[in-house]
């Protein structure tokens, strides 16, 4: 069935019994996500690929019209540059995403399916919810747009082959139009790639006598389904609806009336406190709020400021709120990691809520992880940089606000060794005022970041400034000067890990990529990806100085050989990632024999299937 006659016969199905019939519209809009492979400024490989009808579908393959994130597999979590993991994170509902995609629709409907098209490596969707995009916020009426679970399932290896993913999903009386979908690449082979996606609902509320029915229309116009998708809806979606229901909205500040007496509270009094706040070490952050409700003498424990020296809010981003921070502010006066990435779509988080909290838990702060927060603004961090001063590792990828002005009031920051700046606006002058100010940066990530006009100055002004770098994200950037370029390499010895992908401007011919690997001897990740210039020489190079090389990316190299190829793998003991996709030299046969050879190196070689 052809595009005219699919969206003909959506028609027909809205027609037929009116409003009680499956309406089955694409995507209008992407109206946020988390990262993604393509450039901000063109569709190739982009976010906003999801929105409209199927361009792939049937076609299974990697190809530029999908939808695509910024990375796939554990290999970005084992890099130099990732942030350690926080050693409590809520495992009550399930979470373990680490990208979002949400998708407007253009009409409100009782959702009875979603359906995603999957045209690469399926797999990576962990979680389904809805939204009424236009219920309003607390900034302009006062209301929270609520967001409801519709399917989620614990990530899973799946079949290789192009597919429609819809899982049953939850009964709502809530009419929808926003579709997030939250996805895990971990057990990936390679990229994820979706084509679109489909809301199929109905426009006045259904009986409970009509979903059997419903379900049976919606599961006739689907491929047959997996066993996953056959799960129960929501894997995880009673436990968090009970989580939500017990929280409520995080209100952490309230006395509770707590039971008096009990011959276990007696027998549990008998421990020493040192033993009871012990026990509750063991506990997660939700945990913690559930036991401070039972009596006042495990509220009195579970308050104890040594249980929240980190806390990883991420997990329960759409259940953080203002409320949330006042309350944790009574009991977090010695934090030290805090994750809020995520956390105040909708306006459920204000500035000035995080301000306050700041201000009275953020002197011992030392890791602060604000990925995709809309309350991140100038004034906000100004408030970083004036109540955080032990602050070690930030993280602002993808606030949107982050730009010249905002980003210039973090040069106080003069201890920061970890800063990621990825997909923001900060321009060329504010990052070199940055960098000059922060002597002790060891990784950096400016990928993506399309206001660096001047890249070539910056990595000058890095050589000279950072002599402790150990890692570089330099993502797409533009304009770079391979003598330069050469100089800040020479210069930054230390460095284990250098992502130079897209950066067309480098040329092998004068000797960049050979100067990487003779001056960077600790080198353990090198991403290359997208130059067509990189030859043989250069792999040759690598092969004999980066004996510790563990990640290799030269896709879509046209003029590296199968024998340099195996020389790099041959000689680097260490590797356990390369990436040859589309490198003209290097054939599936070869790929095939290799992985045999050597079983400890996962080899990738993308392809595109069009019949």
């Amino acid at each position: 069935m052809n595009k005219a006659e699919d969206q003909a016969g959506n028609d027909k199905l809205s027609k037929e019994n009116g409003e009680s019939c499956i309406v089955r519209i694409f995507g209008q809009d992407v109206t946020d996500f988390s990262s993604q492979y393509g450039a901000e400024s063109r569709m190739t490989y982009a976010a906003q690929n999801l929105a409209g009808n199927y361009n792939i579908y049937p076609n299974y393959g990697d190809f530029t019209q999908a939808c695509v994130f910024r990375t796939y597999g554990p290999w970005w979590r084992m890099a130099p540059s990732a942030f350690k993991p926080y050693r409590k994170t809520p495992t009550a509902v399930g979470f373990e995403s680490e990208d979002y995609i949400e998708v407007l629709f253009e009409e409100r409907l009782y959702p009875i399916a979603v359906q995603i098209y999957e045209t690469y490596n399926p797999g990576a969707i962990v979680k389904i919810m809805a939204s009424d995009y236009k219920a309003g916020t607390n900034v302009d009426t006062g209301k929270q747009s609520k967001w409801i679970t519709l399917w989620s399932s614990p990530a899973v290896e799946t079949e290789q082959r192009v597919r429609i993913f819809s899982p049953p999903i939850k009964k709502i009386d809530t009419r929808v139009n926003l579709i997030r979908l939250e996805l895990n690449h971990s057990l990936l082979g390679y990229y994820t790639e979706l084509d679109c996606i489909m809301l199929c609902g109905v426009r006045s509320r259904p009986q409970s006598t009509d979903y059997p029915n419903l379900r049976v229309q919606a599961s006739q116009l689907d491929p047959p389904r997996t066993p996953r998708e056959q799960a129960m809806p929501g894997f995880y979606a009673q436990e968090e609806e009970k989580m939500v229901k017990e929280l409520g909205s995080l209100k952490l500040n309230d006395v509770y009336q707590c039971p008096e007496g009990g011959e276990g509270k007696q027998l549990f009094e008998m421990l020493p406190g040192e033993v009871i706040v012990m026990i509750l070490a063991y506990l997660d952050f939700p945990s913690l709020a559930r036991v401070a409700q039972t009596c006042r003498l495990l509220k009195e424990h579970a308050y104890d400021h040594i249980l929240y020296l980190e806390m990883n809010l991420q997990p329960i981003w759409h259940m953080v709120s203002n409320t949330t921070l006042d309350g944790l502010s009574r009991r977090c006066q010695h934090l030290q990691r805090l994750n809020l990435s995520w956390c105040g779509k909708s306006g459920t988080i204000k500035g000035s809520a995080f301000k306050r909290f700041l201000s009275s838990c953020a002197s011992s702060l030392v890791t602060l992880q604000l990925s995709c927060c809309s309350f991140i603004n100038k004034d906000t961090m100004l408030h970083i940089s004036r109540f955080c001063p032990q602050l070690k590792e930030l993280d602002l990828s993808g606030c949107g606000d982050v730009d010249k002005m905002s980003a210039l009031v973090l040069t106080p920051l003069t201890n920061l060794e970890r800063l990621n700046l990825y997909r923001t606006k900060i321009d060329t002058i504010t990052i070199i005022a940055l960098i000059r100010s922060m002597p002790e940066l060891q990784h950096l990530n400016l990928g993506s970041c399309k206001m660096i006009t001047n890249i070539v100055e910056v990595v000058l002004q890095l050589r000279l400034n950072c002599p402790k770098l150990k890692s570089l994200d330099l993502w797409r950037a533009r304009e770079m000067d391979d003598s330069v370029f050469q100089e800040f390499v020479a210069g930054c010895p230390l460095l284990e890990e250098l992502d130079v992908g897209w950066c067309s401007d480098l040329r092998s011919v004068n000797g960049s990529f050979t100067c990487i690997a003779e001056n960077c001897k600790n080198l353990k990740k090198l991403f290359l990806t997208a130059n067509r210039t990189v030859c043989d020489n250069d792999l040759l190079s690598l092969a004999k100085h980066s004996r510790h090389l563990q990640q290799l990316d030269i896709l879509g190299t046209r003029e590296v050989s199968s024998k340099a190829v195996e020389q790099v793998l041959a000689s680097c003991k260490e590797m356990v990632f390369f990436d040859v996709s589309f490198c003209a030299g290097v054939t599936d046969n070869d790929v095939a024999l290799w992985k045999v050879k050597y079983p400890a190196v996962n080899i990738k070689k993308s392809f595109q299937n069009t019949s």
